[in-house]
C-alpha cells in the first residue's frame, strides 16, 4: 500500500471514531438533562399542590368561621342569648386517687379478687 491511501484511511477512521464519540456524550448529555427537567416538573407540580395548601388554609384562616371559633376559644366570647356551660375538670388528687386504686388492683391475683367479689 502507498503512503496516502494509508493516511487516507487513518484520518477516516479517526473522523468515524470521533463521530461515535461525539454520539455518545450528546446523548448522555440528553438522557442526564431529560431526567434533571423531569425532577423539576415533579418539583414544580409539588410546590403547585403546597401553594394550593397554602391558599386553602389562608381562606380558611380569613373566613367569619375560623375568627369566631378563635373568639370563643381563645377569648372567652360568646353570641348574644347564649348560655355556656363549664364542665369542671377532675384534679390531679381524684387522678392520683383513681391511679392508686387500679394499682392496687392490679397487684393483687384472680384469686383474691374472686373471694373480694363472692365473700
Amino acid at each position: 500500500m502507498n503512503l496516502p491511501v494509508l493516511l487516507k484511511r487513518i484520518v477516516f477512521y479517526s473522523l468515524l471514531i470521533y463521530a461515535f464519540y461525539s454520539l455518545s456524550v450528546t446523548t448522555r448529555d440528553i438522557y442526564s438533562l431529560s431526567s434533571k427537567e423531569s425532577e423539576k416538573v415533579n418539583k414544580i407540580t409539588s410546590l403547585e399542590d403546597q401553594k394550593e395548601k397554602k391558599n386553602l388554609e389562608l381562606n380558611y384562616l380569613n373566613s367569619d368561621e375560623f375568627v369566631e371559633k378563635e373568639a370563643r376559644t381563645k377569648l372567652n366570647m360568646k353570641k348574644e342569648n347564649e348560655q355556656v356551660y363549664v364542665v369542671p375538670v377532675e384534679s390531679s388528687s381524684q387522678n392520683s386517687a383513681s391511679d392508686n386504686v387500679l394499682g392496687a388492683q392490679k397487684s393483687r391475683s384472680n384469686l383474691q379478687k374472686w373471694m373480694e367479689v363472692l365473700f
